[in-house]
């Protein structure tokens, strides 16, 4: 638990706002049940995924973003958390927008987005 909350707090700075991202693995319906996952959009303009993989097997995993600007493949170690960090050619954030008082930038499978 220690290593995990390390990755969160030392890749995701302040600011970051959660995107969208979809596991998408033909055949493997199970493996959502195997793989936790989150992608952020730091101020710079980074993206960060974190993927956790809390099964006993090591998967294969493609990540890409639906810009095209990032690309790579993984072997997901057992038991283990792995961290993926890129920064999007040509992306920029929608104009922030204030939710119940929580701002946010609108990114999602129309404006981008992390396919794993």
């Amino acid at each position: 638990m220690y290593y995990a909350i390390g990755h969160f707090s030392k890749f995701i700075p302040p600011g970051s706002v959660r995107i969208d991202s979809r596991l998408m693995r033909a055949g493997l319906a199970d493996l959502s049940t195997k793989l936790e996952y989150a992608a952020f959009l730091t101020p710079e303009q980074a993206i960060v995924v974190i993927v956790l993989n809390k099964s006993n097997s090591r998967y294969p995993l493609n990540i890409r973003d639906t810009h095209g600007s990032a690309n790579a493949q993984k072997i997901i170690n057992e038991r283990s958390i792995t961290t993926f960090i890129w920064q999007p050619f040509g992306v920029k954030p929608q104009h922030p927008i204030s939710v119940q008082g929580v701002k946010a930038t609108p990114y999602g499978p129309a404006k981008g987005g992390v396919l794993l």
